[in-house]
């Protein structure tokens, strides 16, 4: 039973890697196609028209930007709470980061009055932030200190886990 757990543990790990590899894989190929598509745009379509597709493609941006910024940020956010501790969050770059993403909305919308899906995924990810800042701040002051021991011990217990599995795989 320890040892089948041991190779789900490791199973998981082994998962998370590749996927971290297709992520890879298509966040560049993704940034390749996109690349293309903006330099087909500018060279391409007529210039009578170039200006109501270039805000037409502008706005798609603008939404996968904001759907982009949600899928970052939501792992991070479920770990927290699944694991009801702040972990390593670094409270200092959350802290920064929120009112700079404000600024940048207040200054698109406001100021520079660009369209509502120029600064919808700085909102996105001021909303994201600031829940992360909220549950970093419950979590670290207002969780009982016996829930957080209780986890540590479980977190220590599977680096302990990876450690052997990593010096001695199974054959």
């Amino acid at each position: 039973d320890d040892l089948d757990s041991i190779y789900k543990k490791r199973d998981s790990y082994i998962f998370n890697l590749r996927l971290a590899r297709v992520l890879l894989l298509f966040a560049i190929c993704f940034t390749f196609v996109l690349g293309i598509l903006c330099l087909s745009l500018m060279t391409l379509v007529p210039d009578s028209t170039q200006d109501y597709w270039v805000q037409y493609f502008a706005d798609l941006l603008g939404l996968l930007a904001a759907v982009i910024v949600v899928i970052v940020w939501t792992p991070q956010i479920y770990t927290t709470w699944k694991a009801k501790d702040p972990g390593r969050l670094s409270i200092i770059m959350l802290c920064v980061q929120m009112p700079g993403s404000l600024i940048i909305v207040v200054y698109q919308g406001v100021f520079n009055h660009a369209s509502w899906t120029t600064w919808l995924p700085c909102v996105c990810n001021a909303a994201e932030l600031l829940l992360l800042v909220v549950m970093w701040f419950y979590f670290s002051f207002f969780v009982e200190k016996e829930e957080k021991d209780l986890q540590v011990v479980v977190d220590v217990e599977e680096d302990d886990y990876r450690e052997r599995l990593l010096s001695h795989p199974p054959s």
